[in-house]
């Protein structure tokens, strides 16, 4: 299971700490400024037993094994556009893709930091399987998309359960889930659409 979500924080305040998560899953962030295209974040945080940046990853489902990145220093610089991955004191990890780095005294008015952050709740590594579905809002309700499957809008049949079922879209698309889904179905109209409550780690697979 994964907790998802974006921050825009102004790390002028409450001494540059915004925390992510709960419970085990708590990671608190800590920034301060370095310039308008990077800023500084750091372990000093409590919650917080190590930072990384993953390098050569440029989306967060690029990292396959969080663990293998050098987490021996106190802070790290990351850069608009990279990863930066923190470890928590429960040994679980967060992924956080930098979006943007605004900064006081360097064309800014604010000093501000937007990324978007992962939580593998389960004490996985392995962020690549984010990358399997999309979620989209369309004119035909809320509707799952599975990137590079290429199915239409009508559907004839649905099979799920809560642990590594299978579901088929007229024959053409086969999911494995790997966690819980909880779906609301709506009875087929003439636009056959679907409404999904909650989608969690689901793997696509063409066939």
């Amino acid at each position: 299971m994964a907790i998802r979500g974006r921050v825009t924080f102004d790390y002028s305040s409450a001494d540059g700490v915004v925390a992510i998560g709960r419970r085990d899953s708590l990671f608190e962030t800590k920034w301060t400024r370095r310039d308008n295209g990077s800023i500084f974040a750091y372990k000093d945080p409590p919650s917080i037993d190590a930072i990384a940046l993953a390098t050569g990853a440029a989306e967060i489902p690029a990292v396959r094994d969080a663990a293998r990145f050098d987490y021996s220093s106190r802070f790290r610089e990351p850069q608009e556009g990279q990863i930066l991955l923190l470890r928590n004191v429960h040994g679980l990890y967060a992924a956080l893709k930098i979006r943007d780095i605004k900064a006081i005294g360097y064309g800014d008015a604010v000093d501000e930091v937007t990324f978007d952050y992962v939580i593998l709740e389960d004490g996985g590594r392995d962020f690549s399987e984010l990358a399997d579905v999309q979620v989209i809002d369309a004119s035909f309700a809320k509707t799952v998309l599975f990137i590079g499957a290429g199915f239409d809008r009508g559907c004839e049949s649905l099979f799920c359960a809560n642990h590594h079922s299978k579901m088929r879209w007229k024959g053409r698309v086969q999911g494995y889930l790997r966690r819980r889904m909880l779906l609301r179905w709506k009875p087929p109209s003439r636009r056959h659409s679907m409404e999904w409550t909650l989608l969690i780690g689901t793997r696509v697979h063409r066939f």
